[in-house]
């Protein structure tokens, strides 16, 4: 079933079926002595075992398919958020930071078609992997429909006030860390970059990665968000 479902979306899945969010319950916690890497998910044959990899609904679920990494997060079971008002469901892919390092670059590249609204997929920055509450710290860096489609950042839910609409099926997302400082850009082809927005953020961040998204206020409980990333480029300095 799940091999025709995703032949139909031109999607190739890697393995015999995509990984329930049920089956990695109780996983989040991340290797001893981590430190910051690269992933060329289209090169992967399996999840590199550094990730910490953080899917609360059950409904969700992750692959690798021959264009990279897929992340879905499903509209049921109340949807796959992460904002105070909703719930913290969101489907993430996490690599521990360290908060005293004061300068990294990371990138990545998401094939993604905006088709309702409220999906997005793009870069956070957490203090945790799991039992995210009205108190957790995070930042959301995306390509998304909240409701109209566009580039933005969220600081622990609410929107940035940089809003960059865009439309299409393939962007770039770049994420430049100076400091306290921290540049977030957009590109169509990898070359050339449009700042969207510089913030600063005294918070001690701990965790970095991807995060996909999904929230039903549509009503398409049918309808998951499914960006592929095809990789995830950290350059620490």
């Amino acid at each position: 079933m799940l091999q025709s479902i995703f032949k139909a979306a031109g999607l190739t899945l890697l393995a015999s079926s995509l990984i329930p969010a049920a089956a990695i319950a109780g996983t989040t916690r991340p290797p001893k002595k981590s430190s910051p890497f690269s992933d060329i998910f289209t090169k992967d044959t399996s999840i590199n075992p550094g990730w910490v990899i953080a899917e609360p609904n059950a409904g969700s679920s992750y692959g690798l398919v021959k264009k990279g990494l897929l992340l879905d997060a499903s509209a049921q079971n109340g949807g796959s958020d992460l904002w105070p008002l909703t719930n913290y469901n969101a489907s993430m892919l996490l690599q521990p930071i360290m908060p005293s390092t004061y300068g990294w670059t990371v990138t990545t590249k998401i094939s993604f078609r905006v088709t309702h609204d409220y999906m997005g997929a793009g870069l956070v920055l957490t203090t945790q992997t799991s039992g995210f509450n009205s108190s957790s710290l995070f930042h959301r860096f995306e390509y998304g429909d909240n409701p109209q489609p566009g580039i933005e950042g969220f600081t622990n839910g609410s929107p940035d006030p940089s809003y960059i609409p865009f439309d299409g099926k393939l962007v770039y997302l770049c994420l430049q860390k100076v400091g306290e400082t921290y540049v977030f850009s957009y590109s169509t082809d990898g070359k050339t970059w449009t700042q969207v927005e510089a913030v600063t953020d005294d918070t001690p961040y701990t965790y970095i990665g991807l995060i996909s998204i999904r929230q039903p206020y549509d009503g398409k409980l049918g309808v998951d968000s499914k960006p592929v990333f095809s990789y995830f480029k950290n350059v620490t300095r």
